[in-house]
């Protein structure tokens, strides 16, 4: 049986672009699940699932929530979503190519 997942920050699958000439097959490679298994173990993709899991569990990203959005200086964003005393914040430094996630 073969998988295919969107969310394990694979490369490109030139193979398969050469393949089926489809443009848009660069970035679906289908994932056996030996290679799943493998791939989930990477440390971008535990951190990405850690940020999915905050994402669908925590208080602060109910949909009655608040959203705030700043951009305090040049390359540096802000995202803050709120929801009663829940709160989570995004401080992204995009031209350092950094950022923290904190919460309540």
């Amino acid at each position: 049986m073969v998988y295919y997942v969107g969310l394990l920050a694979g490369r490109n699958d030139l193979e398969l672009l050469e393949s089926t000439k489809e443009g848009r097959n660069i970035n679906r490679h289908y994932y056996s699940r030996e290679e799943i298994d493998a791939e989930v173990e990477r440390p971008v993709v535990r951190a990405l699932r850690a940020m999915m899991e905050l994402r669908n569990s925590h208080p602060a990203f109910d949909v009655e929530g608040d959203m705030e959005v700043a951009i305090p200086s040049a390359g540096r964003l802000v995202i803050r979503r709120a929801s009663g005393d829940a709160w989570a914040q995004l401080d992204a430094d995009l031209a350092g190519r950094r950022f923290e996630i904190t919460h309540s």
